[in-house]
């Protein structure tokens, strides 16, 4: 039951320290909630992409998360953030149902093309 983001975790940037929080803030309340954590894969997300290099690689300076760090950046654009991640936001309960119309309107318009 310890969450942990930042610093401590070996980085030093704000938006890693944020993503990193993120995560651990998400965790801890469906730790709390006694439901299972949720995971962002490198492949769907930078913030996947920084939580697999914190766990996985030997860091030997302070981390921070650049775009060539993610084999899969061609496909980690900002053009097509909110159809690979809103739906997992909505499922771990973090898009609401206003922003969940809007998405998904937009959806219905996009496929319509």
């Amino acid at each position: 039951g310890l969450f942990l983001a930042g610093q401590v975790c070996g980085t030093t940037g704000y938006e890693e320290a944020a993503a990193q929080g993120f995560v651990a803030g998400v965790n801890a309340a469906r730790f709390a909630g006694k439901m299972s954590p949720v995971t962002f894969p490198r492949e769907e997300s930078y913030i996947g992409t920084l939580i697999d290099d914190l766990c996985t690689k030997e860091l030997l300076e302070p981390y921070r998360v650049l775009t060539s760090r993610s084999e899969y950046r061609l496909l980690l654009r900002a053009d097509n953030a909110d159809s690979r991640l809103t739906p997992m936001g909505r499922k771990i309960g973090t898009v609401d149902a206003r922003r969940w119309e809007f998405f998904s309107e937009k959806m219905r318009r996009v496929a319509m093309e």
